[in-house]
Order: C-alpha cells, then sequence, then structure tokens
C-alpha cells in the first residue's frame, strides 16, 4: 500500500470508530457474571478430614489414657502385658519409655492420616 492509501484507510478507521462509538456493557453484567460462577462452582463443598465424632472420641481417649497414668485408679503397678516387647534402645540410643511411646504414637496417627487423606481424594476423583 502506498503512504496515500494507508493514510485514507486510517482516516476511514477513525472515522468508522469515532461514527459507532465503543460497545458500553450492560448495568448488570457484573451480577448476570457473578450468577453464572455461582451456579458453575456451587456444588464444591469443604468438609473436614476428621469429624467432630472423631475428634470427640481422640479426646476422650486422650483424657481416660491421662487419667489412667496419673491417678491409677486400680492401683496397678505394672499391666502385666508387654505392650512394646522390642528393644529400640540402640536404635534411639538413650531413649526412655515415653520418647518411643510418644514416636510410635505419632508415626500411628500419621498412618491413619495417610490412610483418610488417601480415602478422601480418591472419592473426590471419582466424581
Amino acid at each position: 500500500m502506498s503512504t496515500q492509501e494507508e493514510k485514507e484507510m486510517d482516516d476511514f478507521i477513525r472515522k468508522m470508530v469515532v461514527d459507532t462509538g465503543l460497545e458500553k456493557p450492560s448495568p448488570d453484567l457484573k451480577s448476570s457474571i457473578m450468577k453464572g460462577l455461582k451456579k458453575k462452582y456451587s456444588g464444591v463443598v469443604y468438609r473436614s478430614l476428621i469429624s467432630k465424632k472423631g475428634w470427640g472420641l481422640m479426646f476422650i481417649s486422650l483424657a481416660a489414657y491421662i487419667a489412667f497414668a496419673f491417678y491409677n485408679p486400680f492401683g496397678v503397678e505394672s499391666i502385666g502385658v508387654d505392650l512394646f516387647p522390642w528393644d529400640l534402645s540402640g536404635l534411639f540410643g538413650q531413649s526412655s519409655t515415653v520418647t518411643l511411646s510418644a514416636i510410635g504414637i505419632f508415626g500411628f496417627m500419621m498412618v491413619i492420616q495417610v490412610l483418610l487423606l488417601k480415602r478422601m481424594l480418591d472419592q473426590d476423583f471419582k466424581k
């Protein structure tokens, strides 16, 4: 194109833009978009991993364990059952029974959480 043709084309485009004006959205555009989004995403429901019953059961179990440990209502010196028969003192060095119990409980709770998370994620992907 020559410069004259480009100038004529430019003038024509400018005139058309001025004549037609810019499009203005309707006043309720924002509300209609938000309604559409609400319809699309209204099915998302967040739920906790551990239910209120689960938290209650854990709290009651912990309270019972603490009560038994401190008050020892039966006057029992030893239960008579070796709940942890393995000697792991070489693995952890000089560790107390409380430390080993805490590590065991922590590991057990981690396994439970992993299993629950896996089940929850599997259910979400099936939907």
